[in-house]
């Protein structure tokens, strides 16, 4: 038993060292850790350091947007409890406090959920390493927690018969330190599926998930109702209006530039999208296994919803005082996939008995 815990703990940190070595090789090549600015530092940084000033007592700090115009509820995350951290770190620490944290809670959540539901540790730590790139690819860092968290909210939905009260209040948390705008339309999508993985069907779970993830988000996001109600333009996207042919078309564009990239940075990402790429080929081949149809049927499903929330058709609905849900951002339903692809990838390595492949695997797993 203790030899058992004690490869688990090797493991594991193994498992963190891969993530150390961007930072090591960063420090390494550059004396500074290399960032890439979009979002993060033009925008999430600029508003984190607002948010520090306001949280630390300066009330005012939100005026210096807009020539004072801006009002400091268009800082959509202004209500969430993790903002005291800002108490006692400085920006550039709360930055890697919040990206490096991200990293920890994904790998650890993703594998208390596939551990508990493939029971096969060594492939659910490399789906836990996969599932962490992959949402670190998309926003980097994560935006809120609801990403990191998602593994663990599917292991509440279908490993609990009953919920404890300190699973409600971790649910609730998690709902309070997420956004409306950015998770909440993955998060119908993901109770959807955790239905279908239960082996006994249990409503009351799902529902009480979906009550506390939802009150939370709602009080977080009480910011972004006020902006709405105070000035209509606010978190209004104006979209341009796209035909569903070029929705699809720009897919495959997005598609073929995974192999060959438009821009030099995106060539470290090859790894993980030929990767992504060989599991979506080799599912195929395991189309009669009954969960690998499942797991291919949603995230087929998923980016057709994409392409549809992208395209022309959904902005019939959003006409008149439905204008106001177009800042949304429907298509975020796809921020579901990265989920949907680690597990796909474990149930891969648990069923595959091709020794090359799994070598494979485990190659672009650690190298992405």
């Amino acid at each position: 038993m203790k030899n058992e815990k004690k490869k688990n703990l090797n493991l594991h940190l193994l498992a963190l060292l891969i993530f150390s070595t961007y930072y090591l090789s960063s420090l390494l090549l550059f004396n500074s850790i290399a960032l890439n600015p979009r979002d993060n530092l033009e925008i999430n940084q600029v508003y984190n350091h607002v948010i520090s000033k306001i949280i630390n007592g300066e009330l005012q700090s939100h005026r210096v947007f807009l020539a004072g115009e801006f009002k400091w509820f268009y800082l959509d995350g202004i209500f969430y409890p993790l903002n005291v951290v800002h108490i006692i770190l400085s920006d550039k620490q709360f930055f890697f406090f919040e990206e490096i944290s991200n990293k920890i809670i994904s790998y650890f959540s993703f594998y208390l959920f596939s551990k508990n539901f493939f029971n096969k540790k060594t492939y659910c730590i490399l789906g836990a390493i996969f599932y962490t790139t992959l949402i670190m690819n998309i926003s980097y860092p994560a935006p809120t927690i609801f990403q990191p968290l998602m593994p663990y909210l599917m292991y509440l939905a279908i490993s609990k018969d009953q919920l404890k009260l300190k699973h409600m209040l971790v649910v609730f948390f998690i709902g309070l330190n997420s956004s409306l705008v950015i998770d909440y339309m993955a998060f119908p999508l993901m109770l959807i599926f955790g239905h279908f993985m239960r082996v006994q069907k249990n409503y009351k779970i799902l529902f009480i998930v979906f009550i506390l993830m939802s009150l939370g988000m709602i009080v977080s996001g009480t910011p972004l109702i006020l902006s709405i109600l105070e000035e209509p333009t606010h978190r209004i996207v104006m979209m341009e209006k796209v035909t569903l042919l070029k929705t699809v078309i720009l897919e495959f564009k997005n598609f073929y530039e995974f192999f060959i990239p438009n821009n030099i940075y995106k060539i470290f990402y090859f790894p993980t999208n030929l990767l992504k790429l060989i599991i979506l080929i080799y599912s195929f081949y395991l189309i009669k296994e009954k969960k690998i149809n499942l797991f291919l049927l949603f995230i087929f499903l998923t980016y057709l919803l994409k392409i549809l929330l992208l395209s022309d058709l959904s902005q019939i609905y959003f006409n008149d005082f439905f204008s106001l849900l177009r800042g949304f951002n429907f298509h975020r339903v796809s921020n579901i996939l990265p989920l949907f692809f680690a597990i796909l990838l474990v149930a891969i390595l648990k069923i595959n008995k091709n020794i090359m492949l799994r070598n494979t695997f485990t190659t672009l797993i650690i190298i992405s």
